[in-house]
C-alpha cells in the first residue's frame, strides 16, 4: 500500500529534540501536518503527543472550568490562539518539551519495576 507518509520512520517513543522541534513549530504557529513531516512522523504521533503531555492551568476564577472554543479545532495549545495574551480568562493548554520527555520516560520505566 503506498501511503502519504511512506518515510515515516517505524520508532514508537518520541525523542527529546523530536519534542522540542514539535514545541518550536508549536509556538511559531505551523500546523500539525507540516511538525509531522518535518518529524517524518505520522499526523496522529504528533496529535497523540498533544493530547498526553499537555499540561492545562486554570484561567480566571469566573471562568474556571471552561474551555475555549478553538482548542482542538484550528488551536491545540494556547500560544497558537492570537487570543492567548490579551483576551482570554479561560483554560489554558500549554506543552513543555522537557516536562513531556520526562513524563514519557516515567511512564514507560514505572512498568518495568517490580518483582520479577
Amino acid at each position: 500500500m503506498e501511503g502519504k507518509h511512506k518515510n515515516v520512520t517505524s520508532f514508537k517513543q518520541l525523542s527529546s529534540s523530536q519534542r522540542t522541534t514539535i514545541f518550536a513549530m508549536l509556538e511559531n504557529g505551523e500546523s500539525i501536518k507540516k511538525i509531522s513531516s518535518r518529524l517524518h512522523k505520522h499526523p496522529s504521533t504528533v496529535y497523540r503527543e498533544l493530547k498526553r503531555y499537555c499540561h492545562e492551568k486554570e484561567g480566571q476564577p469566573t471562568m474556571s472550568g471552561k474551555r475555549c472554543k478553538y482548542l482542538g479545532k484550528k488551536y491545540y495549545i494556547c500560544t497558537q490562539c492570537s487570543m492567548h495574551k490579551t483576551r482570554c480568562n479561560r483554560d489554558k493548554r500549554y506543552y513543555d518539551p522537557n516536562n513531556a520527555q520526562e513524563h514519557a520516560y516515567r511512564t514507560r520505566h514505572e512498568k518495568n519495576r517490580g518483582p520479577r
